[in-house]
């Protein structure tokens, strides 16, 4: 899809759904709209919003809409049309009725009214209605038309959309004004709509001239929720290229999957589509994020389709139960996206707090923490050539834990003894000077042996052993032999790495390292004295911010040193300091739940930003790219999400030198989100990176490297599968502690990829380590070798590890490990005794998990909920769930439900027979005559009551998953007509399929027997 930027208009969609607490207890009735015909040719052309509406009727008669209540509107040309035909229809509807109102077409937003207007067939475009109000001699000239769009912007508002445009909030007050029970309504209404010039479709211009101009809802009504199909400055996606043959725009398939789930409220449907969206999109590097507001004083009484059980069988979790082991997985590798998702699942538990703290530290530094004696060798060596007591000291302080801390407290012991003044003692004085001022491991290693009853020889011995093994000369060459680093203590003890105007000589200190009592002890000696240097108020600065984040600070104590950090960072600011911004701006998001600060917040960010901050410019490009916190809520200042801004502030960070901002610039690169994608210029960014340590870089590249990067339109850009490559850079990884890579690097050897042969041992080791070190797919994965007995090494916990490993994934948000631990009490697995309670609670836990995950996930296959659903239709059905009486668990009408929206169990054995196919996956790029295969994969096969077959939206994941032009429309065809036909003749389809397989190879091998003859 070709997006245009200097256009006005918008796309719009509108859907307005009202729904009740019991979903059958009302009529239904819906009011649908598509239009694609618009007579001005300036519009952008619209291909989908007639398929939509019709495909969404389908949907609605799924949830109980009756086809007679529901009025259907294509192509509407006039504004008088569609009143005549809405008021018409208002007139059918009662008190408390359900009222779907649903339009596709174009939309326009004015902020100054607070309004949105729906765009019939006969609106003119921006172009069209300001060459309308040009000079003779002007109007020809397309580009001075354009320049004069902003000019005539006021009366196009006020004359043409106020007379082809449907106002959305007349819409909202009349369908108030008949008084149903709620309503919601869906503004699908983000496309620009001038006509494409041949603007890059992914860049993405922020601001109210470009993008979605429909404006926020304001005073939603009560019972009302509004969602939109896009933030505000946002495109709704109807294409994503031009090869997309899919029937439907982003959105509205979308909505179409998601709205048949039992028991799903209005709020919770409405947070399905905007992750599911918004995940889909940033598969093809593009951006669309819905956003809804909603006035339900009770969100859980208002639902498409009624319960089938679920409110009655929650499970019995403590709300803190798993946050210790959560946060300790976390703090092997720390990252910004699994600390913000730990704060949200605990946020009243206090590790919480602990999370807060580690994003500050992040903020402040990098996502990547580096070991907290790494500059112990070299601070020691400057040390070993002065023999200061004082900087003997303060090293021992500064690196306390470490082997250097230890030798430099044995040093001061032998500086600060009297020397004795027998002759023995003068030569093991003077040898012990010059062993150290020569630094050699053979100089120090001789003196131990030659003065093995020297005082000096134990101080000797620590120092050899603080620094590594090896031969030669010790430390950096340039350090030992140039000129003695003098640092004031002040910067010693609190100096921040990323602060590019300290002294060169000046290390810098890692903000969890930083020890605030001797900090702030040195820092205000050193402001006494050098009242002039800034830099130590910054110091002091971050010196009491981290004293506030003490793990045994008091809140009281926490919000006094806060504020004695706000007075220095302040101070520091206000004299010029560039890093203070930074300081500043991640100090007040420390305070209280950080709205407050909200613009003071993006002010420093961005003035530091401007003067080339790379950590202030990281921090406010992962702003950008997340489109969550302050930047989402500040919509008048265009802060919403925005990646291309995200990906320019990331390069730039990069340009500085920012390690972590190489890693998103490259991950950007990749996937194409906020510039045009481009892998090998992602796997060069990454290199730069993964030489400068990173190990996410490394985990990156791995990979890239793992499965390839093939779908770009270019091929010089694509980056071919090397399993060789993914494995040498997800061994690096995996050595460093990242669990990812360590599963990766399990798979590879099981599969025996890059290797000569296969490695089993070896990946059940890294299978292992991966699981224990928090990765949920690891976990899963390894409970189910636990599970079936395929594991080659006793389990450390018997038969209980695995029970162990799926709760932990389970915690995660896994809903395989929630399905996988209800069939282990359904049956009686791993010496648990059958609890078919139980069973029901973690089948529906698995439901509520899937609903909660992103289609990208590795767990986000539709079929885990599906599965859930047939666990719990089998127990109805074969009497398994019934309470100890002996009475059904589930009514015959949530029965019904869950097959008709999950599965119909075989009448003879009473279980939902499930088949397993692998299907090729096409694509039709360069010449859309010709399809390609590319790629084998495999769906589930089963029997339901909806109109839909099954395998739709499985392979509709599959193409967004894999493919950048997918055609397989042949495929998706044969599988909807098999469907139809074992319903219409009543039997499984999954026989039918496994019957046809067998023809089908049957047919081929008669084939080939006749070419042999």
């Amino acid at each position: 899809m070709r997006h245009r930027l200097a256009g006005f208009i918008v796309t719009a969609g509108v859907i307005v759904l009202t729904l009740i607490g019991s979903a059958q207890a009302q009529t239904r009735r819906a009011f649908l709209v598509g239009n694609n015909a618009y007579s001005d040719k300036n519009l952008q052309r619209l291909s989908r919003s007639v398929a939509d509406v019709k495909d969404l009727e389908g949907e609605l008669i799924e949830a109980g809409f009756d086809k007679k209540n529901i009025k259907r509107l294509e192509n509407v040309k006039t504004k008088a049309e569609f009143d005549k035909q809405f008021d018409a229809f208002l007139k059918t509807v009662r008190a408390d009725d359900i009222v779907f109102f649903h339009f596709s077409g174009h939309g326009f937003g004015i902020e100054e009214k607070q309004d949105n207007f729906l765009l019939m067939g006969d609106i003119k475009s921006p172009f069209t209605f300001t060459r309308s109000k040009l000079p003779a001699n002007e109007q020809k000239d397309a580009a001075i038309t354009r320049l004069r769009i902003t000019t005539y912007l006021g009366d196009y508002q006020e004359q043409e959309v106020a007379r082809g445009g449907v106002s959305t909030r007349e819409i909202t007050k009349k369908i108030a004004a008949v008084k149903p029970k709620a309503a919601i309504i869906v503004l699908d209404a983000c496309r620009t709509l001038l006509t494409d010039d041949g603007l890059d479709s992914r860049t993405i211009e922020r601001s109210s001239t470009s993008g979605s101009r429909l404006v926020p809802a304001e005073g939603v009504p009560p019972g009302f929720l509004i969602l939109y199909s896009a933030s505000f400055g946002e495109q709704a996606i109807e294409a994503f290229n031009q090869y997309d043959r899919r029937r439907n725009s982003l959105f509205t398939e979308v909505l179409r999957q998601e709205m048949i789930r039992p028991g799903q409220t209005a709020v919770e449907l409405a947070e399905r589509i905007k992750l599911v969206t918004r995940d889909i999109a940033s598969l093809y590097g593009l951006q669309q994020e819905p956003e809804f507001y909603h006035s339900f004083d009770k969100a859980e009484d208002f639902l498409f389709i009624d319960s089938i059980g679920s409110e009655r069988f929650k499970l019995d979790v403590e709300p803190c139960k798993d946050s210790l082991s959560d946060i300790k997985d976390i703090r092997k590798l720390p990252t910004r996206e699994a600390l913000d998702s730990h704060r949200r699942r605990f946020s009243g538990c206090e590790t919480a707090e602990e999370a807060r703290r580690l994003i500050a530290q992040i903020e402040l530094g990098s996502d990547e923490q580096p070991d907290r004696c790494d500059g112990s060798r070299i601070d020691l060596i400057d040390n070993l050539r002065q023999l200061r007591p004082e900087l003997l000291e303060r090293h021992a302080r500064r690196f306390e834990g470490c082997a250097s801390a230890e030798a430099a407290t044995r040093l001061n012991n032998v500086v600060k003894s009297p020397p004795g003044s027998d002759e023995n003692s003068l030569k093991c004085q003077t040898a012990f000077a010059e062993s150290l001022r020569q630094l050699q491991r053979e100089n120090l290693e001789r003196f131990i042996t030659t003065f093995a009853q020297c005082p000096a020889r134990g101080a000797v011995e620590a120092v050899l052993a603080a620094l590594p093994p090896g031969s030669g000369e010790l430390g950096d060459v340039r350090i030992t032999r140039g000129a003695i680093r003098r640092i004031d203590s002040c910067d010693y003890f609190a100096a921040s790495e990323q602060d590019k105007a300290r002294p060169p000589e000046v290390p810098g200190v890692f903000f969890s390292y930083v020890r605030f009592e001797d900090a702030i002890e040195a820092c205000e000696k050193s402001i006494r004295e050098n009242p002039r240097i800034s830099r130590y108020l910054f110091n002091l600065g971050r010196a009491y911010h981290r004293k506030g984040w003490d793990e045994k600070a008091g809140s009281k104590e926490r919000d006094d040193n806060f504020r004695k950090a706000r007075t220095a960072y302040a101070d520091a600011e206000k004299r010029g300091y560039v890093s203070a911004l930074n300081g500043l701006a991640v100090l007040l998001g420390n305070t209280g739940d950080g709205k407050e600060n909200e613009d003071e917040i993006v002010r420093l960010l961005e003035q530091a930003a401007q003067q080339g901050h790379p950590l202030a410019m990281y921090n406010l490009a992962r702003r950008y790219a997340a489109g969550d916190g302050i930047l989402q809520r500040n919509l008048k200042k265009d802060y919403q999400r925005d990646l291309r801004k995200a990906y320019e502030l990331f390069a730039r960070a990069a340009e500085g030198g920012y390690v972590p901002a190489m890693v998103q610039a490259g991950y950007a690169l990749r996937y194409g989100r906020g510039v045009a994608q481009n892998p090998r210029r992602a796997v060069e960014t990454l290199l730069r990176a993964a030489d400068a340590g990173s190990i996410f870089a490394k985990r990156y590249l791995g990979q890239i490297y793992f499965d390839g990067v093939t779908n770009s339109s270019d091929r010089n850009l694509r980056v071919e599968k090397d399993r060789q490559l993914a494995l040498l850079f997800l061994s690096r990884a995996a050595d460093e502690g990242d669990s990812y890579s360590r599963k990766r690097v399990a798979q590879l050897m099981e599969e025996g990829d890059g290797l000569p042969s296969t490695q089993p041992e070896l990946a059940e080791r890294f299978w292992r380590l991966a699981a224990n070190g928090g990765d949920s797919e690891a976990q899963y994965n390894f409970a189910e070798r636990l599970r079936t007995g395929t594991v080659l090494i006793r389990p450390e916990f018997g038969a209980k590890e695995a029970i162990l490993l799926l709760q932990r994934a389970m915690a995660q948000g896994s809903a395989p490990a929630a399905k996988r631990l209800a069939e282990i009490y359904r049956r009686g697995e791993l010496g648990e005794t059958i609890d078919i309670d139980r069973a029901i609670k973690y089948a529906f836990q698995t439901i509520a998990l899937a609903s909660r995950t992103a289609p990208s996930n590795w767990a986000g296959s539709p079929y885990y909920e599906i599965s859930a659903g047939h666990l719990l239709v089998e127990m109805a059905r074969n009497g398994e769930a019934v309470d100890a009486r002996g009475r059904p668990l589930f009514s015959a009408d949530e029965i019904e439900r869950l097959e008709k929206f999950y599965g119909k169990p075989d009448g003879d054995t009473k279980t939902v027979k499930v088949r397993r196919v692998e299907i090729p996956l096409y694509y039709s790029c360069e010449n859309s005559k010709q399809r390609v295969p590319w790629r084998y994969d495999h769906i589930w096969i089963w029997d339901w009551g909806r109109a839909t077959s099954p395998t739709e939206a499985q392979i509709t994941l599959l193409e967004h998953k894999n493919l950048y032009c997918a055609d397989n429309r042949p495929e998706r065809q044969t599988l909807i007509a098999s469907f139809e036909t074992a319903k219409r003749n009543k039997v499984l389809f999954a026989d039918l399929i496994e019957q046809q397989i067998r023809a089908a190879q049957l047919a081929e091998a008669t084939k080939n027997s006749k070419k042999r003859k």
